[in-house]
């Protein structure tokens, strides 16, 4: 039955008159307050990014260049981190000197604030466009933002920026709506935020050509509505005069914070500026729509795409709704303050299109331009405010709040469910976390880590004598050597792929980038558990398989160095070997090293000390003369060489000599070096003669030679020492085949 027409504008009314009975200024305000509680509460149950030791120590070096007049410059100097403002750093610095607890928690305490900061502000700019109620939206739209919430705890970057770059656009809708005369405070409070957010990051620059566009968008809605005066070119002065002031202001003053901008407050900002738009210095791959790409393979949608899968639905509903208030009509009807609303839009567009048309150097999804996020937010907080606005009917005002909280709520029960690894949300466009698995790089950073080391300690027996050896052979140390420290029972140890020594190991996806196969057999052997973040995993906790079956773990690393060429690997393998009494095993593998790099001084080293092991103490001199030589400080090497040295007349059986020599002959077959495996094995026969496998040897490698004359003499003396051996006679017929017979 259709209801009354009166009656449906009734009840719209009354719905619309509950809703303006709520005070959504004090809501606004004891929301910001609960919030800024929860985030700091919050803020130490997250692991320490790759970034943070780097940041760590700039702060703590620029902090020095203040404190000491400018004398210590070392922040001058440290690495490329000169080129970003050290507000975010030295402010953290300067906390860890009242020694407030664990650095890094302080750290993660003060990116909170500013991360509260960019939600506060965000909501605030929403409500200078369009009210409390707005301004209330947009700020449980950021606050349930799981990505830009997570992000907001560690991120030493991008979110300080974004925090301080969001004050500023405020600041600039202030000053604007106060024109013709701003008060003081409120110029005051732009200079010093524009100056802060190039504190930060060059990129805050940028807000000077946003300023002169909303300066420009008051110019052209002043001349729309009424005639150009004197009194309005007046004004019009004083606006430009206003900007001069402001821009010049922060832009001298932002040196205050930034150690490279105060040497030079004329130039340094510009040639930062300069040298950030062409940086592309940072190598690295990223999985993006399942394809593992180098960063100088970045396609045009790489940060589109990546803002897409990772907004919540209820920030991509409304602002895909932008487009239309170019329309005058619906303009109109949603009452919403489009001059401004556009201008914002083009802010959060130009940066997008100018990465895209510059091929600049991103990765690690659009963390460099989270900067845009809450400006995004405060739009749709903007346009969601408009749609409860329209007169409709009452079931389709319900319908929007119910699809509002709704957007709200999954969101939210996703960073509930995954406390401490809300960062890694992935939006329901693309099926969720679940979805986004092996198609894109989710713990890009190895925040996780922390949540695998403190599983391990809770997963072991602290009561052992021996600590529980924990390694992470991917990413920096940092993230894991933290948190290690922190158990008495776990002992992080640097050990490779290869190595049997350690008995947990932290596998994150992210090391997919170098092992393709990773995430193909994701999850790896012997895996024990998983760190998930919306039902994907993050990373594996394995067990040292070797402990229950080490022979088979030896035989994987024997296998597994004829096929690399990597020397750490080969090295690291070889002491594996040594450490379980395969010398011989360890000589191959620093013998492929010195293929690779015939100066290693560590492999001549490790043969020297595996030679003398196996009483070949003649064979071993020259490897520890030729490392010694090449590094006349290395004691160890000089050590073994000394070892070599005062054992080389020591009588040995000479069965047992000539045994070792024909096995040291096959290492030398194995690695190609036959000339060798012949002198080797012709010292053999010198001790013990008519040794069948020493003339066998001989055949292969002159055979190897293409020496086949003299590999048929060799192999025919072996197969008439030891008919019976087919390997023999098959060496044998190879080289009388190759002389025609």
């Amino acid at each position: 039955m259709m209801l009354p027409r009166r009656f449906v504008f009734n009840e719209t009314i009354k719905l619309k008159e509950n809703m303006q009975t709520i005070d959504f200024r004090k809501l606004f305000i004891g929301s910001s307050i609960a919030m800024l509680l929860v985030m700091l509460f919050f803020s130490h149950d997250y692991g320490i990014s790759w970034d943070e030791q780097l940041h760590k120590e700039y702060g703590e070096k620029a902090l020095n260049y203040y404190q000491t007049f400018g004398k210590d410059t070392s922040c001058l100097h440290f690495g490329n981190l000169y080129m970003y403002g050290a507000f975010f750093d030295m402010t953290a610095a300067a906390l860890n000197k009242m020694h407030l607890g664990d650095e890094y928690e302080v750290r993660h305490t003060l990116s909170a604030f500013f991360g509260f900061i960019a939600i506060l502000c965000c909501g605030l700019l929403a409500m200078e466009l369009a009210g409390w109620r707005a301004g209330f939206i947009a700020l449980l739209l950021l606050f349930f933002s799981p990505r830009f919430f997570g992000d907001s705890m560690y991120n030493p970057k991008d979110i300080p920026f974004a925090a301080l770059f969001t004050l500023s656009i405020y600041a600039m809708i202030r000053v604007i709506k106060q024109f013709p005369k701003p008060t003081f405070r409120t110029v005051l409070g732009l200079i010093v935020s524009i100056a802060l957010t190039t504190g930060i990051r060059v990129g805050g620059l940028l807000l000077f050509f946003f300023f002169g566009l909303l300066l420009l968008g008051k110019v052209i809605a002043t001349l729309n509505k009424q005639e150009l005066t004197r009194e309005t070119v007046a004004s019009f002065r004083r606006m430009a005069l206003l900007f001069v002031v402001i821009c010049a202001s922060a832009y001298l003053l932002c040196g205050l914070c930034w150690p490279f901008a105060l040497t030079n407050p004329l130039m340094n900002p510009f040639r930062a500026f300069q040298l950030f738009s062409a940086y592309d210095s940072f190598n690295s791959y990223n999985l993006f729509e399942g394809r593992w790409i180098n960063v100088w393979e970045i396609p045009w949608n790489y940060i589109p795409k990546w803002i897409w899968i990772t907004t919540p639905i209820g920030v991509l509903f409304t602002f895909l709704l932008m487009p239309l208030l170019l329309l005058p009509d619906l303009r109109n009807r949603l009452q919403v303050p489009a001059n401004y609303l556009l201008v914002i839009a083009f802010m959060i567009v130009f940066p997008i299109l100018f990465v895209i048309f510059k091929n600049s150097n991103v990765y690690d999804s659009y963390r460099h331009l989270y900067f845009v996020y809450p400006l995004i937010v405060a739009c749709s907080g903007v346009l969601w405010n408009a749609l409860l606005s329209i007169d409709l009917k009452p079931v389709v005002h319900r319908a929007l709040l119910l699809i509002l909280a709704l957007a709200l709520l999954e969101p939210a029960v996703f960073m509930v469910k995954n406390r401490g690894l809300q960062q890694f949300y992935f939006s329901p466009v693309i099926g969720g976390n679940k979805g986004a698995f092996k198609h894109y790089e989710i713990d890009y950073y190895g925040t996780s880590i922390r949540q695998a080391v403190e599983w391990i300690a809770a997963n072991t027996d602290s009561t052992k004598p021996n600590p529980i050896r924990v390694r992470n052979v991917y990413g920096e140390l940092i993230s894991v050597e933290h948190f290690v420290k922190k158990y008495k029972h776990l002992q992080l140890v640097f050990q490779p792929d290869l190595s049997l020594d350690w008995d947990y190991s932290i596998v994150l996806t992210a090391a997919a980038k170098h092992d393709s196969l990773l995430l193909v057999n994701w999850p790896p052997p012997n895996t024990v558990h998983e760190i998930m973040s919306g039902g994907t995993p993050l990373l594996a906790i394995v067990a040292n398989g070797a402990q229950a079956n080490p022979a088979a773990a030896l035989d994987n690393i024997r296998q597994q160095i004829r096929s690399t060429k990597d020397p750490v690997l080969l090295i690291n393998s070889s002491l594996s070997l040594f450490n379980s009494g395969d010398f011989f095993g360890s000589i191959e593998a620093c013998e492929r090293a010195l293929q690779v790099d015939p100066t290693n001084v560590t492999a001549l080293s490790n043969i020297t000390a595996a030679l003398n092991n196996l009483s070949l103490f003649e064979e071993a001199i020259p490897f520890g003369e030729k490392a010694v030589k090449l590094n006349p400080t290395f004691t160890l090497a000089a050590a073994n060489l000394a070892l070599s040295r005062k054992n080389k007349d020591v009588k040995i059986n000479p069965t047992i000599l000539a045994n070792q020599l024909i096995n040291l002959s096959v290492v030398y077959h194995n690695t190609g070096q036959f000339e060798r495996c012949i002198d080797i094995c012709k010292k053999s026969l010198a001790l013990v003669p008519d040794n069948a496998i020493a003339y066998n040897n001989i055949c292969s490698s002159f055979n190897g030679l293409g020496r086949y004359a003299e590999a048929e003499v060799a192999g025919a003396k072996a197969v008439t020492l030891s008919p019976e051996q087919s390997l023999f006679k098959n060496n044998l017929a190879f080289a009388r085949s190759k002389l025609g017979k």
